[in-house]
This record gives structure tokens, C-alpha cells and sequence, in this order.
């Protein structure tokens, strides 16, 4: 069997997304990270002593560049005790990609875990990142690049 060479040039670059509140877009995401925290349990397994996953956990950041003032139903369900959540639709669209394949993942029912008010410098681009949370189980990948 054959090993087909992968060129420096398929490694993909940026990633874009949507953040989509009660069906209504409310940002685009310009940076996202996203990891999955596992929790494990020791299990004994004779005298050895293995690992178990006994749950997981979603937690990460998105980056908004401030353009409209969307977030402002959020902020006042926020200050009243409500829980808005959000899905987030990521893609990764490089055309460089191997085939020009794309790769997208959802994250539905995430919620926010700091709100940033925002505002920064004089003479920079307003931009806020908001961390969150969400339930792996609750992701998935519509699109692969294979």
C-alpha cells in the first residue's frame, strides 16, 4: 500500500462560525476553541489498577468582533435569572483543503459563562470573548475532511 504525501499546504487555516440564539443569527464568530474535559474513576481490575470515563464535559471560548448590539436580549434575560442558550455552528472552509473537503461542527445548547460588557480601546476593534459551556453529547461533526 501506497502512502499519499501530504503538502504543507493542506494544513487548513482559520475557522468561521455562526452563534445562533432562539433561531435568530446574533454573531459572527471569528475565533473559537472548544475542548471536551473527561472525568475518570479508578477501577480495580485484579491487582492492577485501570481508568474508567464516567463523564465529559464541554468548555471553551468565542471571539466576536462588535459590529451590531444583538447581544442585549441575552444581557437583559440574563438580569432577570433566565438561561438563554445558543448553538454554534463552526466550519472550517479552506481551499486548500484536500479536495477542497470542508468540515463543520455544531454545538447545540451551549451556554455562556461570562458576559463581557465590552468597549476597549480608543483606537482598536471592539471585540469580545465570552466563555461557555456546553454537553458533548450534545455535538456533532455534519461535515469531514477525509
Amino acid at each position: 500500500m501506497s502512502k499519499q504525501r501530504t503538502d504543507g499546504l493542506r494544513v487548513l487555516n482559520g475557522a468561521s462560525g455562526t452563534l445562533r440564539i432562539d433561531n435568530r443569527d446574533i454573531a459572527e464568530v471569528t475565533g473559537v476553541t472548544a475542548d471536551i474535559e473527561i472525568t475518570r474513576e479508578d477501577v480495580q481490575w485484579g491487582l492492577g489498577v485501570g481508568s474508567k470515563i464516567v463523564a465529559v464535559k464541554g468548555t471553551g471560548t468565542i471571539s466576536v468582533d462588535k459590529v451590531y448590539t444583538r447581544f442585549i436580549d441575552v444581557y437583559q434575560a440574563l438580569l432577570k435569572g433566565k438561561d438563554k442558550r445558543f448553538d454554534l455552528y463552526i466550519k472550517k472552509d479552506d481551499p486548500d483543503a484536500t479536495d477542497s473537503q470542508i468540515e463543520t461542527i455544531s454545538i447545540n445548547g451551549a451556554w455562556l459563562n461570562s458576559f463581557p460588557l465590552g468597549f476597549g480601546e480608543k483606537s482598536g476593534k471592539q471585540k469580545s470573548d465570552f466563555n461557555f459551556g456546553f454537553n458533548p453529547m450534545e455535538t456533532s461533526f455534519a461535515d469531514v475532511i477525509e
